[in-house]
């Protein structure tokens, strides 16, 4: 794979894992739940979806098992991710020198 297409393709994975990062926030943040209704109660329950991510996480070579960072609307940052990347990229161009 050329050298650019690899950064191209490790900046869209980053964009992947920051979206399931918040995607799984969410959906832990609700999960269990109890939802009133006119007559019943429901809880909310977002295993099946939570451990969906979770894979998909894996697959991209993520450890769920570290701390996730909860994302903070609107603030600026730099995912784990992002800086997995970037680092890696500056490493390439520096070995290409």
């Amino acid at each position: 794979m050329e050298f650019d297409a690899f950064i191209r393709q490790a900046e869209r994975d980053a964009k992947v894992v920051d979206a399931l990062y918040i995607a799984r926030h969410m959906l832990a943040t609700y999960h269990g739940l109890i939802v009133h209704s006119e007559r019943e109660q429901l809880k909310m329950d977002f295993s099946p979806q939570i451990e969906q991510i979770d894979t998909a996480l894996r697959l991209l070579g993520i450890d769920i098992d570290d701390p996730m960072i909860a994302p903070t609307p609107g603030a600026r940052r730099s995912s784990r991710s992002t800086r997995l990347f970037a680092r890696l990229a500056s490493m390439c161009n520096r070995d290409r020198s």
